[in-house]
């Protein structure tokens, strides 16, 4: 999993956000 979160550093806090649920943060971005 670390070989993929360096490469997707973006994708990897998209996943974070996802797995929180934090909607609010989605409707800030």
């Amino acid at each position: 999993m670390s070989a993929r979160s360096r490469p997707n550093c973006g994708g990897v806090r998209h996943l974070l956000r996802l797995i929180r649920g934090d909607d609010e943060i989605r409707r800030s971005l």
